[in-house]
């Protein structure tokens, strides 16, 4: 199947999910899609319009309160009471009448919302599938009950923009209500926002309707992404709300679906790692560094100390070098104690290529300490993860490179974020001055602990 003409979609939204009873469905009851070509609304790369979407299956609704409700019964780590903070913001779950009860006025078969990325993915995890991407959402949804591209149809148009010019108070409908799609999805449009595994590639400007013109203070690469249909708001207003998301964010119509490829590895979120640990600590990440040196640690080893962290690749001949180098001017305006107690972390984008050799290489070149740097990869798993955390978004380009935001986190010696930047303009002052302030105060505090234990 080819589609051809502008594109109607935005994407956002995660599929596989579940029958109303609040069990996994079988393979047999989500519907194939694809493969096939089309031209989507967001230009995947400069210089090309088209995308390939390989065949992969699609739950027909939305993830429903009551399917939810199972997960977090079978999964307490998922309840609202015990959940992460890193994993999820403060309204997460919060119109459920308790941490396992729906309560009155919220109804099993509405569409699950306030749910953050980390805890959609989980779920189709758990359920033995993964998020959708972005363009194979947006190929499912330009389907309307006829054709497969109904995107240049002004009525069809007209419909979804309806849909965004009613209150958000109104109250949810029951998921299924919709009239199903040519593949037999139903509320891809006018329920809710859905999540997408790629939500982190959705890099935008100011307006979203004047995307394509780079801010390369911003974004390394060829910039933000472009609109290659900019009258289609509908995608428009989508790519908008994504852009504006953490993956720890939650909202009142934000919910998922599940997708899932034939033979595709299933993704998970890793638990937290044993041991005491603020529940908004980066060493919730469970996962393992290769440096530059080839060594093997675990990503919980550098706790202890305070952590400057960002993310790069090493062949990078734009942005990344001036962002090291940011990060080297920030390192020596930091007081002599606080530098002594921090380290130095840049997390490679792109483990493929940036093997220990490379990573070594980029090291040698911008004359980093070992001693305080960290130049290192993980598996593209955790690279979506921590990127997630940080507030990193991401795309690869056909020719191997990246666009990506600049992020600058400032972690203390039990992971937890204390200040960050971004842009390589960005006003450090901030950051420096709560660094210094973290080496004070932990500096006292030993003082004054050496003082009582001699008295």
């Amino acid at each position: 199947m080819s589609f051809r003409g502008p594109t109607v979609f935005a994407l956002l939204t995660a599929l596989f999910c579940v029958s109303s009873s609040g069990a996994p469905p079988s393979a047999d009851s989500r519907s194939i899609i694809g493969p096939g070509e089309f031209t989507p609304v967001l230009r995947p790369a400069p210089g090309q319009s088209q995308v390939y979407v390989a065949a992969f299956r699609l739950d027909a609704r939305p993830v429903t309160n009551a399917q939810f409700l199972e997960f977090v019964r079978t999964r307490p780590q998922w309840r609202r009471d015990r959940v992460a903070a890193l994993f999820a913001d403060e309204g997460y779950l919060s119109h459920w009448a308790a941490a396992d009860a729906l309560g009155p006025g919220i109804l099993p078969d509405q569409p699950i919302t306030r749910v953050s990325w980390f805890a959609a993915r989980a779920y189709c995890a758990a359920a033995g599938g993964r998020l959708p991407e972005w363009n194979e959402w947006e190929f499912a949804a330009a389907a309307d009950e006829r054709v497969a591209d109904a995107r240049a149809d002004p009525a069809w148009r007209a419909r979804i923009l309806d849909w965004y010019a009613r209150p958000a108070t109104d109250p949810l409908k029951a998921v299924g209500l919709a009239e199903p799609n040519l593949y037999g999805i139903q509320d891809l449009h006018g329920l809710i926002w859905e999540w997408v595994e790629d939500f982190g590639s959705l890099m935008v400007s100011g307006d979203s309707r004047t995307q394509g013109d780079p801010d390369k203070l911003e974004f390394c690469g060829a910039g933000s992404i472009s609109a290659q249909d900019r009258e289609n708001y509908p995608v428009l207003m989508r790519v908008a709300f994504l852009s504006a998301l953490e993956g720890r964010s939650t909202a009142r119509r934000l919910g998922f679906r599940c997708a899932e490829r034939a033979q595709a590895p299933v993704q998970t979120v890793p638990p937290p790692p044993a041991g005491s640990l603020p529940g908004n600590s980066l060493y919730r990440l469970d996962m393992d560094l290769e440096t530059a040196a080839g060594a093997s640690v675990p990503f919980a080893a550098l706790r202890g100390k305070a952590l400057l962290m960002t993310m790069f690749y090493g062949h990078c001949n734009s942005v990344c070098p001036m962002v090291t180098h940011q990060l080297q001017l920030l390192e020596r305006r930091l007081d002599p104690g606080t530098r002594a107690n921090i380290r130095v972390v840049m997390i490679s984008l792109d483990p493929a290529a940036d093997t220990p050799r490379e990573l070594s290489r980029f090291s040698q070149q911008h004359r980093l300490d070992d001693s305080r740097w960290v130049i290192a990869r993980t598996g593209p798993e955790a690279v979506r993860l921590l990127a997630a955390v940080l507030g990193v978004r991401y795309r690869q380009l056909p020719d191997g490179s990246f666009n990506h935001s600049t992020v600058i986190a400032l972690a203390d010696a039990l992971g937890v974020i204390r200040s960050r930047m971004a842009g390589i303009q960005a006003d450090d002052a901030e950051l420096v001055s709560v660094a210094n302030s973290m080496y004070s105060a932990t500096a006292a505090s030993r003082r004054d602990r050496a003082s009582r234990r001699r008295q």
